[in-house]
This record gives C-alpha cells, structure tokens and sequence, in this order.
C-alpha cells in the first residue's frame, strides 16, 4: 500500500489532506482512510480587529476491511470471521471566533447524516452537535 500527506499553509488558509490505501490481502483492520480539513479565516489586510472569525471543515473516510471485525457481544470482541465491508464518510464543520488566547466555536457533527459503523453487529454513532469555549493560560 501507500500513504500521502499534503498541507498548504497561508496567510487565510490552511489545508492538510492525509490518506492511505493497503493491500486487500492482508489482515489489515482498513483497506483506505482519507482525512482532510480545511480552515479558513480572513487575513488582517481585511479584518483588522482582534476578534478573528474562522470556519472549518473537517472529512473523515474509512473503508473497513471484511477480515477483520468488532463484535461487542462476544470474548474476544475483535474477530477475524469475514463479514461485509462497511465503509464510513463523517463531515463535520466549525465556526466560531478567535480573541488572544480565547475561543468560542460551534461544531456540527455528521453533516451527511451517514451512519458511522465498524461492524455489522453495532449500531451505528449518532452524531454530536457541541459548543465549545477554550482558554489558555500562560504559566
């Protein structure tokens, strides 16, 4: 298999993109996965004040293997009995603002509304809407 990574980093933009494909013969828990996310701000040059608002997007793919699966009502719950192959795409998006070292943002979680899944035995992840409010602190 393979792996890639790319970023880009600008003075409104970052972007980082990571993936990987595996052999379909091996006892891999995943053949592919893909992460990437955006975040986007606009620069001083038009918003000059220190209040910074920002958006982000965040996409998440996994396409699970059949040789490998979670099978929660069993010892041990990781078995190696083929089942069907599940694949998973979760997008998820933020926006909020930016003041010195605070943050206030809101996230939607599941945008597609897709069911998350690792196995044909669980049920699939609801998904999560959440506030969130971060501070840093200097020792």
């Amino acid at each position: 298999g393979f792996q890639e990574k790319i970023e880009l980093d600008v003075s409104w933009l970052r972007l980082s993109q990571r993936g990987a494909l595996y052999h379909k013969n091996n006892n891999n828990p995943i053949n592919a996965f893909s992460n990437l996310s955006i975040l986007l701000f606009p620069p001083s040059s038009i918003f000059p004040w220190e209040a910074k608002p920002f958006i982000g997007v965040d996409s998440y793919y996994l396409l699970h293997s059949n040789s490998a699966s979670i099978i929660p009502h069993q010892v041990p719950i990781y078995s190696n009995k083929s089942l069907q192959v599940l694949d998973t795409h979760v997008l998820n998006m933020k926006v909020g603002i930016l003041v010195n070292r605070f943050k206030l943002s809101f996230r939607w979680g599941n945008l597609l509304k897709y069911p998350i899944r690792n196995s044909n035995s669980t049920k699939p992840l609801q998904s999560i809407n959440e506030l969130e409010v971060e501070w840093q602190f200097w020792n």
